[in-house]
């Protein structure tokens, strides 16, 4: 083939390329704001910074059909026009005629790749993040739309109605949003033994108004969020005697919660792809349960010293908080007990207040008190490497100087160091808390199992970037092969035809993605789908190029 020719080829294939991807790439680009403008109400600097991060994802996967449509309508327009009959006189073979559409596709398969590998998923992650950058409006829309929002795994707030707050200049990192009616749920890390699905309350909170302060760090990130409750009150789901826990104004909070942006490896670029196939430890998500194990074990084994220390002979137990010191005895009659994530110290009877709980600041006595029930929990802050101790006292009364005063209930929180053998579990690997043993407890099988599907998750994320990619040139050739061999004024249908292909190869990548990721819960009985999921992620591949084959096959020896 001469070069005028392949020129003469290529550029109308590289025109009607451009023109296709473009027009596609658009209307897709509209097409991805529906859903952040219906779920999470967008702005219109929002909806501009989106439209922008959309268009490079939307090249990319749009670069397949507009490869297939070029090549169908340049060479379907060249056979109406007999200028395929005319080369083909010329001693021109279909598989030269056909040599302009195969560099295309090489070119685009390249380019494709490179977007994949690293533009599309930066472009992604700013998508994600500029959805998720005003927290208070997406909290809001939560609110107003299905009346809760989950924090987490651990707490979910209700509400009749929200609205945001415009933002503070002073502090630009955090945002507000007012509630009305609002009821704040904690869950028991413990969940249901029987039912691993099922959460179990543990405490409720609530008031008239309340406002929510969601605060980040530069990145978005890290978020944590304080409730200040107006006219509310918290109360166990677990009845405490004598228990109350009425206020005019209280707080709920500070409760991390990370981010409504999860890791996914749709966000990683080709180097962190490999950075994590090489290291699981790595992954946020993983090294995150990793610490929420640590941070249980570290609970459990602080309230087993606590309790220890209260069924010694001494029965006391001594919390050092800086300057003050809270001192917590028994007399030996009361029960001593772990109900879920509390230490309980209950009396012998109703009416005995045997407990005994004393603070001291600076060496100067500031609180002396008897008590009914005394619960004790612990949360564990291992970045920190500290306990959060909190210690809920009911049934009690109050020695003071001027005489005791019998009191429902109050609640005294502090933060004392960690024990140098609990901040060891810091240094433990995600590994150790990972086992496919059936009889091991199901946080090892959690962590396991996350393990397994990051693992799956990167292996089809390469798999299926490569895969799409390939799928140019397949359907490139496969769009030249039917331009080729269907007659005057039929080239329509076999545009029409060619998109068959199109979407056995898309259908067959995303199956195979989604068999890669789908791993049960009690995955030591299925068998690993890793395998099966990338097998489809190129059967689509193998059976179109199969196609293509066959077609130019049959041409070359018309």
């Amino acid at each position: 083939m001469s070069k005028t020719l392949f020129k003469y080829i290529f550029w109308d294939l590289l025109r009607i390329f451009m023109l296709t991807n473009g027009a596609l790439s658009g209307i897709m680009s509209f097409a991805g704001l529906l859903r952040p403008l219906t779920q999470n109400g967008l702005d219109a600097g929002q909806v501009g910074r989106l439209l922008a991060y959309f268009t490079p994802s939307m090249m990319a996967y749009s670069f397949p059909i507009a490869a297939l449509f070029s090549a169908t309508v340049v060479y379907g327009r060249m056979n109406a026009d007999t200028e395929i009959l005319a080369c083909r006189a010329g001693g021109i073979s279909h598989f030269a005629i056909a040599l302009p559409a195969l560099v295309l596709g090489l070119v685009v398969a390249m380019v494709s790749l490179a977007f994949l590998c690293f533009i599309v998923p930066a472009f992604t992650l700013k998508v994600e993040k500029v959805m998720f950058s005003n927290i208070s409006q997406f909290v809001a829309n939560k609110i107003e739309r299905n009346h809760q929002i989950k924090f987490g795994t651990s707490t979910t707030v209700f509400a009749q109605r929200a609205e945001t707050i415009p933002p503070d200049p002073a502090e630009p990192f955090v945002q507000r949003v007012v509630l009305e009616g609002p009821t704040i749920i904690t869950y028991d890390k413990g969940g249901d033994k029987n039912n691993p699905g099922v959460r179990i309350p543990d405490e409720f909170w609530m008031a008239d108004k309340a406002t929510l302060h969601i605060r980040t760090d530069a990145n978005g990130d890290n978020a944590e969020m304080t409730a200040a409750l107006d006219g509310g009150m918290k109360f166990p789901r677990r009845a405490i005697a004598g228990w109350e826990g009425g206020v005019s104004q209280t707080q709920f909070g500070p409760m991390p919660f990370g981010s409504f942006l999860r890791e996914d490896t749709k966000f990683m670029d080709i180097t962190r792809l490999k950075e994590l196939e090489a290291d699981k430890s790595k992954s946020k998500k993983i090294s995150d349960l990793k610490r929420q194990f640590v941070e249980d074990d570290q609970e459990d084994l602080y309230l087993k010293l606590v309790e220890d220390g209260l069924k010694s002979p001494q029965r006391l137990y001594v919390f050092r908080a800086g300057a003050d010191v809270y001192y917590v005895s028994v007399a030996g009659t009361e029960r001593v007990e772990r109900k879920g994530v509390r230490l309980v110290i209950e009396g012998p009877s109703a009416a005995g207040r045997t407990a005994h709980v004393a603070q001291e600041r600076n060496g100067v006595p500031t609180l002396d008190v008897s008590a009914g029930e005394v619960r004790i929990r612990a949360r564990a802050d291992a970045s920190g490497e500290n306990m959060n101790v909190t210690l809920e006292i009911a049934n009690l009364l109050l020695h003071e100087p001027e005489g005791d005063v019998a009191r429902a209930a109050i609640s005294q929180g502090f933060t004392v160091p960690m024990p140098a053998a609990l901040r060891a579990l810091n240094n433990a690997t995600p590994q150790a808390y990972a086992s496919a043993d059936p009889n091991a407890p199901d946080t090892r099988h959690r962590m396991m199992r996350e393990i397994i599907v990051l693992r799956n998750d990167i292996a089809s994320e390469l798999h299926t970037r490569a895969a799409f990619a390939f799928s140019c040139l397949i359907l490139t050739m496969i769009g030249c092969a039917l331009g080729m061999m269907f007659k005057s004024g039929n080239f329509l249908s076999a545009m029409a035809l060619s998109f068959g292909p199109a979407m056995l190869c898309i259908m067959f990548v995303i199956a195979g993605q989604r068999t890669c990721g789908n791993i049960p819960t009690k995955f030591w009985l299925a068998t690993d789908p890793l395998r099966l999921g990338l097998s489809l992620v190129w059967t689509g591949n193998a059976m179109v190029g199969s196609l293509a084959v066959a077609l130019m096959w049959r041409l070359q020896r018309q």
